[in-house]
């Protein structure tokens, strides 16, 4: 038997790296939707991602003012513990979004 959850993370980035998702202990997530905008009106700002300790995403200058980087990250299939880690160049440059459907995995 399994229960599915839609879940949505929002964030401000701060120009530090922070964990953003961690997927629940004996869960399977799927990623149905992430991206960042750029709220910055005047400024391309730096952006990555990391899924656990890899590098999903790594630009300098990636994102202009006032942009968005959209269905990033789609259909990722996340097991129990992984992270997602999104970091922005600028403090509260980058609005990031996540959305997942986990399915716990029940005996």
């Amino acid at each position: 038997m399994t229960l599915k959850v839609k879940r949505k993370e929002q964030l401000v980035l701060t120009g530090d790296a922070v964990v953003l998702y961690t997927c629940p202990a004996d869960t399977e997530a799927q990623i149905i939707q992430a991206g960042a905008h750029n709220i910055d009106a005047t400024d391309t700002t730096d952006f990555s991602v990391k899924v656990n300790t890899a590098l999903y995403i790594s630009n300098e200058d990636i994102l202009p003012k006032e942009s968005s980087l959209c269905d990033i990250l789609i259909g990722m299939v996340l097991e129990a513990t992984d992270t997602i880690t999104p970091f922005a160049g600028a403090i509260a440059d980058i609005n990031f979004t996540i959305s997942v459907e986990e399915t716990a995995l029940l005996e």
